[in-house]
């Protein structure tokens, strides 16, 4: 609850960081992200980074260099440096990732750029609460 959250810039999707390549000494930035349902993620490349995702909850379409996937719950998504790519997500809910880059190649300045939201909203919480102890997300049924 007391990690740095912030609305990345001129999107929909948050950012709240784990790990801060300024504030931590890392060479990668590690965060959990957050997509609003419908987000489209515009195609962008990173110059010599790696960004790998784990999908928590919720699910959508990956692209990279023009051939596009499904993702969802449980999938793991790696993009090359230097690919152009992104992640749209369904409109049916949010998407919950683990968000990797390596090295950080000015990620962490971009994210912190955006809008300071300060710590992680209360339904995020409540959301990653019940993925943690396996329960049922809201907006799902148990049956």
């Amino acid at each position: 609850q007391d990690l740095a959250a912030y609305r990345l810039p001129n999107q929909t999707n948050r950012l709240a960081l784990v790990f801060d390549p300024m504030a931590d000494g890392v060479p990668f930035t590690f965060g959990l992200e957050i997509f609003e349902p419908g987000h489209k993620t515009a195609p962008h490349t990173h110059p010599s980074s790696q960004e790998l995702f784990f999908i928590l909850a919720g699910d959508g379409e990956g692209f990279c260099d023009g051939q596009r996937f499904p993702v969802a719950a449980g999938d793991a998504v790696a993009f090359p440096p230097r690919s152009l790519h992104g992640i749209d997500v369904s409109p049916s809910g949010r998407m919950y990732c683990l968000e990797l880059m390596q090295p950080n190649d000015m990620f962490a300045e971009f994210v912190k750029a955006g809008q300071p939201l300060g710590g992680l909203a209360d339904d995020d919480l409540c959301v990653l609460a019940a993925l943690g102890c396996g329960g049922v997300l809201p907006g799902e049924s148990s049956a």
